[in-house]
């Protein structure tokens, strides 16, 4: 059989002679057979991967670079389980569509963390309007599910909600809590700008008891995914830490929960990425851990994260998580959690970079200047007139942007381009508000320019009441739908600090719009901590 109905779907075809396979097995080991055109969706420590049989040998699969662009291309998540009720909120691990009848379907929703528990939140962003979404049975490779986003997906408390625009479902109806493999692929096209995503990620999957202060490495003990080792790799030779062997931009993060076996005690846990020794902006998280006492048996858990942008400056530098906790609180010491439902400590990094667009048109000349004299010139900023001298080294705001003196009356300016457009605003220390309606959060707000972004919010926050604490993205003065997010906070942890994250894809922002992030509360006084807002422009 063929897919031919609704979709053109790149680089898979079903047919007598070829299929789509699936397992954990290593394909580049001996043992795995299939005929040449094969497609073989590997299981990976939860981090799906996409191999082609390129060969008559049983070993010839070659693991597949997918990337936007003409032709599009298929890009692994992993696995999820497949439900046949129709809620819009799948827990963690979970997919299901709003209608059992799946070719009836208008929406699917699926939750951010597949069931190997890695959260894929930054990589379902990448999925937008008219690209495509393949559902595989993990174990039988004639029932399967094509659909074509058919609008903006929508992120909201964990669950990504893709419209349907076309829908077409082969095989028998899969069974509730079947295994399923998901795999996005871009709709490609011509020209513009794409995304190119070298990736790689290390977990510690054992459990890691958390030291008192100061801060100590967490050696990582797994490593989960590696798509470049070019470009991102990880040292096994050292603790498992992030080698970035290229200078440019990246996107790092990691995330770990954990808990407090004590049952009389708290703890107050700090972690933070490090780029050769040096604390990444943002990515510095405070979080209290505790047990509620009046509870027989209440163990409470909590998580911790952070992201950033970064760029390196020389080649081959390396990120490294580090923890600590602030008050001895009792003993055992608090810990970074492992467990049988896929409880580990992860850290990843990503490449961004991408291809030139094409040019645009010239614009109209400007009238002829006043012509000059001797070595005077004349540089304005606003219509300020800079000093004249010296003229040697002139360095203009912006990403790389440099202007020299090349002689001969000439200079040389360098402007950087063909990378994609990062927008990062921090801010360090704590500030409050006791509003009840949504008010800016100081130093979170960005001007980036028209285009569609991807926007990041992490931050660490508390109350000094039993009350409610509410954080939202906004665009031009409106709130971003679905964006909102919420803490109660209890009447046994207030002050307690916790952690929150919110993420967006916005479209169609246009020149000298501003994105911002604005919070309120119920009751108290709500504190809010170092915090980092992070825009991608993917268009």
């Amino acid at each position: 059989m063929s897919v031919e109905k609704a979709f053109e779907v790149p680089s898979i075809v079903i047919n007598d002679l070829g299929g789509i396979l699936s397992g954990t097995a290593d394909p580049s080991s001996p043992g795995l057979n299939a005929p040449i055109g094969s497609i073989y969706m590997r299981d990976n420590g939860g981090v799906g991967e996409h191999w082609k049989k390129t060969g008559a040998a049983d070993t010839s699969w070659n693991l597949q670079e997918d990337s936007g662009g003409a032709g599009g291309g298929f890009q692994g998540f992993g696995l999820w389980r497949y439900r046949t009720d129709i809620t819009n909120n799948p827990s963690a691990g979970r997919l299901q569509f709003n209608n059992v009848t799946v070719d009836s379907a208008t929406e699917l929703y699926v939750n951010v963390t597949n069931d190997g528990g890695t959260d894929m939140t930054v990589f379902l962003t990448l999925l937008i309007e008219d690209d495509l979404i393949f559902i595989q049975n993990q174990s039988d490779s004639s029932q399967f599910v094509v659909v074509r986003i058919g609008g903006t997906p929508v992120l909201a408390s964990g669950v990504f909600t893709f419209p349907i625009g076309s829908v077409e479902s082969q095989g028998a109806a899969m069974a509730n809590n079947q295994s399923v493999a998901l795999l996005g692929s871009h709709s490609g096209g011509g020209g513009g700008s794409t995304v190119e995503l070298d990736f790689a990620i290390v977990e510690r999957l054992a459990a890691f008891s958390i030291p008192v202060f100061p801060l100590t490495l967490v050696p990582m003990d797994n490593v989960d995914q590696e798509t470049n080792t070019a470009v991102i790799e990880a040292d096994t030779g050292n603790n498992n830490r992030l080698i970035l062997h290229e200078i440019g931009t990246y996107l790092v993060g990691y995330s770990a929960s954990i808990d407090k076996p004590d049952p009389a005690s708290n703890a107050e846990v700090v972690s933070q990425l490090q780029l050769n020794g040096v604390v990444i902006t943002g990515t510095h998280n405070e979080t209290s851990v505790f047990q509620d006492t009046s509870i027989v048996g209440d163990l409470h858990e909590d998580t911790m994260h952070g992201v950033s942008v970064i760029r390196t400056t020389s080649v081959d530098q390396f990120i490294e998580l580090f923890v600590a906790h602030l008050e001895s609180g009792g003993t055992p010491n608090p810990l970074l959690e492992s467990g049988p439902t896929g409880e580990a400590t992860s850290m990843w990094a990503i490449r961004l970079k991408g291809t030139k667009g094409t040019d645009g048109t010239d614009g109209t000349d400007g009238a002829q200047g006043v012509p000059g004299s001797g070595t005077t010139l004349n540089i304005q900023d606003e219509g300020v007139a800079l000093p004249n001298s010296p003229h040697d080294a002139v360095n203009f705001i912006g990403a790389g942007v440099v202007a020299s003196d090349a002689g001969g009356g000439v200079a040389d300016v360098t402007i950087p381009g063909g990378g994609v457009s990062t927008f990062q605003a921090t801010a360090l220390g704590s500030t409050t508000t006791t509003s009840g309606t949504d008010v800016l959060v100081p130093g979170m707000s960005l001007i980036p320019g028209p285009g569609d972004f991807v926007v990041m919010f992490n931050t660490s926050w508390e109350n000094s009441s039993a009350d409610d604490m509410f954080v939202s993205i906004y665009v031009n003065g409106v709130q971003v739908a679905a964006s909102e997010r919420i803490n109660e906070m209890e009447s046994s942890i207030v002050d307690a600090e916790l952690t929150a994250a919110t993420h967006a894809f916005v479209q169609g922002v246009l020149a000298g719009e501003v994105i911002d992030i604005r919070f309120r509360n119920t009751g108290g006084t709500l504190t809010m901590l170092n915090r980092t807002l992070i825009l991608l422009k993917v268009a």
